[in-house]
């Protein structure tokens, strides 16, 4: 639909130095403020120092900032943003895997308000329906039909499946939505990386 790709084109985005995607959050005026990505994405304990905020949160603070990037083409990306922090669910909390990233001189309890209001309540994401669709966009690395030669933004429509819990290799068990996709004109799977 014409509206889900105008908010693929404004709102996915690179993250350079972890090697992930993820979606803009914006200000109620429009400004990207953070983003948010999968934890997985080199944000994990294993990979990352946490700190314990005076607010309670767990925070991890990279030694170089990210930059939020968006365009259709990896080789013609455009910084949107600098992320130097990101609030990572506490380490016991095993349900989540979800990062927000702080823009640079952006207030972090702000930009989680600004993710909450934008973000599919739980209630709802328990009701998805099978067939319903949802869709995800980034920049895989497997694209074996394109031929351009760059890495290209692809937009994956996929079918809900059902819901259930996935281990993941660091021993984490998530509450997962599964889905069933084709791979895109260009031979794109969604995770970064995949191949047959």
């Amino acid at each position: 639909p014409e509206k889900v790709e105008t908010t693929i084109r404004r709102d996915t985005v690179y993250l350079s130095g972890l090697g992930c995607s993820g979606r803009a959050i914006r200000s109620s005026k429009g400004k990207v403020i953070g983003v948010v990505t999968a934890e997985h994405c080199s944000l994990t304990d294993t990979a990352n120092e946490r700190i314990a905020g005076s607010d309670g949160k767990d925070y991890i603070v990279q030694p170089r900032p990210v930059k939020a990037q968006t365009g259709a083409s990896k080789r013609r990306l455009t910084t949107i943003a600098t992320i130097d922090t990101f609030i990572v669910p506490n380490t016991i909390d095993s349900t989540r895997d979800l990062a927000i990233g702080v823009a640079k001189g952006q207030d972090p309890e702000k930009v989680l308000q600004a993710y909450e209001r934008t973000a599919l309540p739980a209630a709802k994401l328990q009701h998805l329906k099978r067939g319903e669709k949802v869709f995800i966009a980034g920049w895989p690395e497997y694209q074996p039909d394109n031929h351009t030669g760059n890495e290209d933004r692809q937009a994956f429509s996929m079918s809900v499946l059902g819901q259930g819990q996935t281990r993941t290799t660091e021993g984490k068990t998530l509450q997962v939505v599964w889905t069933a996709m084709t791979p895109t004109k260009d031979g794109a799977e969604c995770s970064y990386g995949a191949k047959n």
